[in-house]
């Protein structure tokens, strides 16, 4: 799996969750009939970091992702620039430079 898949997929994960949270708490959803005080704060608060957690890795990733693609591409254009140089010079290059100092030392 690409790495801007997995990026946009904690994106996507993140918002849901913080939604889903966000949705219950304003409507009064209590996430269970226990002490309702406590662990509603409970789940809520896990929900929270949850979405806050997986927006954070969403965004490390996709920088990460970034940053191969750059290295990559700037890898391909060293290379391209290496076989430019390594490429042999046409003999007419090589012959005119040498002819002018043949014919000084004549």
């Amino acid at each position: 799996m690409r790495l801007t898949k997995v990026s946009a997929a904690c994106y996507g994960l993140g918002l849901f969750i913080g939604g889903a949270a966000s949705v219950g708490l304003a409507f009064g959803f209590a996430p269970s009939r226990l002490p309702a005080a406590l662990l509603d704060v409970a789940a809520y608060k896990l929900a929270f970091l949850t979405s806050i957690a997986l927006f954070g890795v969403g965004a490390a990733v996709g920088r990460y992702a970034q940053a191969v693609r750059r290295s990559r591409e700037e890898a391909a254009e060293f290379a391209e620039e290496a076989a430019a140089l390594t490429q042999p010079r046409p003999a007419d290059d090589l012959t005119r430079s040498t002819s002018s100092r043949d014919r000084d030392r004549a």
